[in-house]
């Protein structure tokens, strides 16, 4: 000890033990030291520093006898270290080093003076690093924490240990505090620390002391456990909750007790050892759980496995196969019945894409990537299935049917339309499915056909549906794909208005209440030309009607469709009873000529109307067939013969009041039609064609159709093939 400082020592002494045995001290007290210290820095450094003396000597010499004085009672804080162990050493060591530090800032602020002075002699500045506390840290780290470094940090890991085995619960707050302590340690030389030192450098000494210990000790316990779980449960839902849990609780622990830097490379130590290295013991069960519908399991597989990289690579291939595989069985177990049951069909597609739609919104957070897998799936069995397999041969042209005639039952006319809602949500469902279907043109071509049979037959449930559902279309295919549709109902909006203008204006007969849809040809199929003479009434309203048009646009020449035209004519002359009949304009004019007499020729009736031979033979068959009127002779394969007298049949009856006379015996047309231009067709593909020519009028049932070929077959307009039973033939 230098001469200097042996004279005011005893002063230091009892200023140096008043502070680090934290005894009370005034403000008076305070003063008195500082100003000692101060006294002896300047005395001594600075008189020195003039002599030119090397004050830097003096400083350390100091020092030295002061870091014994400290070192002193530090030692007595280990010596009670050596005796404890666990919590309670960690307890112990945490409420020593907090009086510690309030000793150092105390000791720190009394000698001011000497660290001041010190730095200036040193550095030429006023301002620099505190001698003194740093002094006091170093005491610390080395004479107690290296010392007793794996004791301590075997305590603090041992309470960790325990709290993860259960054996006990700990108190986070003496890990914590252990592990700020660590911080505040220095980890290089007094002279080499700096002033302002970044976060990782302040963490330094605690990477370096404890966390590297704490990942080892992490990654073995974690491999034990895995390792013991793998040999007595296997189950793998029990075992993605216990990871789950145990990357919260250590999640937990790094937010609660320790710095964050820990958490990456904790993090990545558990997912190394329980995802990475089980991840085909993870994925393996997958599928098991899409079939055993365990969204909780899925999502908990989905949260792990997304943790690491490409952990969904195999989940999403797996899961567009399963939905794949779960498609085409759900449409294979009612391919019989689907065929020909756009409802079924269609419903059975929503209900595969709605469970996984919702299954990824729900447990796979709406990843874009599993979404696409879907996609992709979907495109898969929507396109090629059992349905569509299970005519004469595969074409995904089916499945654009069946969607299109599952538009046209939702929104045509019927006792069990949706409402407003129940609508929105039924288009929406259709554009879900239009998504993926590959023959979107298919689709609009029957689509269109069906569409314009319905506006033409005014049967669709609201304008507000149409023009809605034409909006989704267009949004889904673009302008052109919709352009058409758009135009057809555009035609039927400006026709009503047309014919509400033209009654208004019109001073023909008010008896006949005439409505006239204008469709423009390069929208509309093109119709066949039917000659037909009309009676008087209607002749002359029909020519009022053309001059109307004419005076509207000059220059348009208007074709009349008659056998798409319906129209009703109410009757009295069977038996006084009142009915209503719905006909076709061919069958209207015939009908009206009965008002004059009870019989009448074919060959009368053909003069009257003008009609073709094969024309008037098909309506008065059509007539005949339905019983209102009667034929001497009998019908040629549903037509009268030419040299037949038609009469009026007086003992016609019906139930019914309104009768539409206009598709009776229509299925059986249709399916003599179809077998003429055929000549061959198996039994499913007929049902098919045949639901699907006459869907736009009505629905018909898959029974009477059945029931209808069984009549045809009778009456020899069809055979069975000898060669095979389900393939009919058509007999010319």
């Amino acid at each position: 000890m230098r001469d200097e400082l042996v004279a005011v020592w005893p002063q230091f002494e009892e200023a140096l033990e008043v502070i680090f045995r934290r005894s009370p001290m005034t403000m008076r007290t305070y003063m008195q030291y500082t100003t000692m210290v101060y006294r002896y820095c300047t005395e001594t450094y600075q008189l020195g520093f003039r002599a030119g003396e090397n004050v830097m000597d003096h400083v350390q010499e100091d020092l030295v006898s002061i870091r014994g004085f400290i070192a002193a009672k530090v030692e007595t804080v280990i010596r009670k270290c050596q005796e404890l162990d666990g919590q309670e050493l960690l307890k112990y060591l945490n409420t020593e080093w907090e009086l510690f530090e309030i000793s150092s800032s105390l000791f720190d602020g009394v000698f001011d003076n000497f660290n001041r002075h010190s730095i200036e002699v040193k550095h030429g500045k006023k301002d620099g690093p505190s001698l003194t506390k740093n002094l006091c840290m170093q005491i610390w780290k080395e004479d107690l924490f290296d010392v007793l470094e794996e004791k301590i940090v075997g305590a603090a890991l041992q309470l960790i240990h325990e709290e993860r085995t259960g054996i006990s619960t700990i108190n986070n707050r003496d890990i914590s505090d252990f592990v700020i302590c660590l911080k505040k340690l220095p980890v290089k030389e007094e002279s080499d620390v700096k002033k302002d030192k970044t976060e990782d450098q302040k963490l330094k000494f605690y990477k370096e002391s404890f966390e590297s210990l704490f990942l080892k000790t992490t990654e073995e316990f974690y491999k034990k456990e895995v390792e013991d779980f793998m040999k007595t449960n296997g189950d793998v839902k029990e075992y993605m909750k216990n990871v789950e849990m145990r990357l919260t609780e250590e999640d937990v622990r790094v937010q609660l007790v320790l710095f964050g830097c820990t958490r990456r490379p904790l993090l990545d130590c558990l997912e190394k050892i329980m995802i990475v290295d089980q991840i085909d013991y993870i994925q393996s069960n997958f599928v098991q759980l899409l079939e055993e519908k365990s969204d909780d399991d899925l999502s908990r597989m989905f949260r792990l496995c997304s943790r690491i990289r490409d952990g969904l690579v195999f989940l999403r291939t797996a899961l567009e196969s399963h939905v794949v595989k779960e498609g085409l069985g759900t449409l294979e177990r009612v391919a019989e019945e689907a065929f020909n049951d756009p409802k079924i069909y269609v419903s059975k597609l929503l209900e595969v894409h709605g469970r996984y739609s919702s299954l990824i919104r729900a447990s796979f957070f709406t990843d874009s990537t599993f979404l696409k897998a879907l996609d992709n799936a979907a495109i898969n069995f929507i396109n090629k299935n059992a349905v569509t397999m299970k005519g004469r041969q595969h074409s995904s042209f089916k499945s654009a049917e069946l969607i299109a005639r599952y538009c046209d039952l939702q929104f045509r006319k019927n006792t069990k339309m949706p409402d407003e809602i129940e609508m929105e949500k039924v288009q929406k469902q259709v554009i879900i499915i239009l998504r993926y279907l590959e023959d979107k043109d298919v689709f609009l071509k029957i689509y269109t056909r069906i569409f314009s049979k319905r506006l033409i037959n005014e049967l669709s449930a609201s304008d507000e549906a149409e023009t809605s559902f034409i909006a989704k279309l267009t949004a889904l295919c673009g302008y052109e794909y919709t352009s058409r549709l758009s135009k057809m109902f555009q035609d039927i909006q400006v026709s009503r208005d047309m014919s509400m203008d033209f009654k208004e204006k019109s001073s023909t007969n008010k008896s006949i209440d005439f409505n006239a849809q204008i469709l423009s040809s390069g929208s509309w199929s093109r119709f066949p030309e039917f000659f037909l003479m009309l009676p008087q009434p209607l002749y002359s309203t029909i020519g009022s009607f053309i001059m109307y048009y004419n005076s509207k646009h000059n220059g348009r020449r208007l074709t009349w469709a008659h056998p798409q035209s319906r129209g009703e004519v109410t009757s009295t002359a069977f038996k006084g009873k009142k009915y209503v009949f719905t006909v076709t304009t061919p069958q209207m004019c015939v009908l009206l000529m009965f008002n004059n007499r009870t019989s009448y020729s074919v060959y009368s009736i053909k003069e009257a109307t003008e009609m073709k031979v094969e024309s008037t033979l098909t309506v008065i068959g059509s007539l005949v067939k339905t019983q209102v009127l009667k034929s001497d002779k009998e019908l040629v394969k549903d037509a009268v013969p030419f040299d037949a007298t038609i009469t009026l049949n007086a003992a016609y009856t019906n139930k019914k009041v309104r009768v539409d006379l206009s598709k009776m015996s229509v299925k059986k047309a249709c399916i003599v039609r179809i077998m003429k231009m055929r000549k061959q067709m198996m039994h499913q593909d007929l049902v098919s064609e045949v639901v699907t020519q006459l869907t736009s009028r009505f629905y018909p049932k898959v029974g009477l159709i059945k029931k209808s070929i069984g009549t045809l077959i009778e009456k020899e307009y069809l055979k069975r093939s000898d060669k095979k039973y389900d393939l009919y033939e058509y007999l010319t």
